[in-house]
């Protein structure tokens, strides 16, 4: 448990708390990726965590993990191997958090490198233009203004030849829906210990890795055309990141009215349908849809998987239903698949 005896959290943002960029903090100042990031986490252990708040007296957070009575060894001091030490090698790390610069600043300075530290890709960029030539190129991907990613595509751009390794603290479920990470460009999770560090380090300046100029993108090749009918904006939000991103057409709308609308005036490839629409549910928002003509295929999406609610959608002709999650790659690839071998 953590708690707090501060202000609390206004009952309007309590449902919000884990929604993928939102954040009551000014621009510039947050991405509202902190506690999605946690909950992912936590919900990849097989946890789930509670809030309780009261505007005037504070906040409770609770994290509920599975026991677990094995013991674990650490490994955070095992010594660096000798061999995988560099010999002066300039790095430059690019790294918006600065005490954690400051940690990987005397980190891989221990390792034998010289280390230039930018706390942001703009930094980077400046130093690159003013003649720096580093050896490699650390990045993080989640930054504020210009991402990893962004940074990189520059780097491509402007010095072809100049080696990049990606690292976030961020699960996949964050970063590879917001298509940040494509390409050979290598990436270390964190937290990771310094050994591995010294040998990705090492690894990457022995090697003739360079970045691809036109990297290829991880998901299916196929672009489909998808209409999402859901009234959760921040969902159809993310889920239009990540098919702007892959190079997927996506529209989305809130209500039954808006999807016929949009049906009627041009093809879509496949269709998302929420569970509970307000005044519908999803399986007969269906075959409205179906009496109109409309016969692509149709995945239903829940935020709880109710077997009745789930079992109604399969009859009502839903190819698949699959919950909701931060984790959008599962319905991604469902989207292609319906689209590419399941037309009725």
């Amino acid at each position: 448990s953590i708690i707090d005896n501060g202000c609390g959290i206004p009952k309007e943002h309590q449902s919000k708390l884990f929604e993928p960029f939102f954040t009551t903090k000014a621009q510039g100042k947050g991405l509202g990726l902190g506690l999605p990031n946690v909950i992912s986490i936590v919900k990849s252990s097989g946890g789930g965590i509670g809030v309780e708040s009261t505007p005037g007296l504070g906040t409770t957070f609770k994290i509920l993990l599975p026991y677990c009575d094995e013991q674990h060894v650490s490994e955070d001091m095992e010594p660096v191997e000798k061999d995988l030490n560099g010999n002066g090698e300039l790095i430059l790390v690019v790294e918006d958090e600065e005490a954690l610069s400051l940690y990987f600043q005397k980190m891989i300075s221990k390792f034998g490198y010289k280390v230039q530290i930018a706390n942001s890709g703009a930094e980077a960029l400046l130093l690159l233009g003013k003649g720096l030539q580093p050896a490699l190129v650390i990045t993080d991907i989640i930054m504020p203004g210009m991402n990893g990613k962004d940074l990189a595509d520059r780097i491509v751009q402007n010095y072809p030849e100049q080696k990049v390794m990606f690292m976030s603290g961020f699960t996949d479920d964050i970063i590879q829906p917001l298509g940040v990470i494509r390409g050979n460009i290598p990436f270390l999770q964190k937290p990771f210990t310094a050994p591995e560090l010294a040998k990705t380090i090492k690894t990457l300046l022995t090697s003739h890795q360079v970045i691809n100029a036109k990297p290829a993108l991880d998901a299916a090749e196929t672009k489909v055309k998808i209409l999402m009918l859901d009234d959760d904006e921040s969902l159809q939000i993310l889920f239009q990141r990540a098919c702007n991103k892959i190079g997927h057409k996506f529209l989305g709308v809130k209500n039954l009215s808006a999807a016929l609308l949009e049906l009627n005036k041009q093809k879509f490839d496949v269709l998302l349908i929420d569970d509970n629409l307000e005044g519908i549910t999803g399986a007969d928002a269906l075959k409205k849809i179906r009496a109109e003509g409309h016969h692509m295929p149709a995945i239903g999406i829940s935020g709880v998987l109710n077997a009745e609610h789930v079992k109604n959608m399969e009859d009502a002709g839903m190819i698949k239903v699959i919950e909701k999650s931060f984790d959008l790659i599962p319905l991604l690839n469902a989207a292609v698949e319906a689209a590419k071998h399941l037309y009725i």
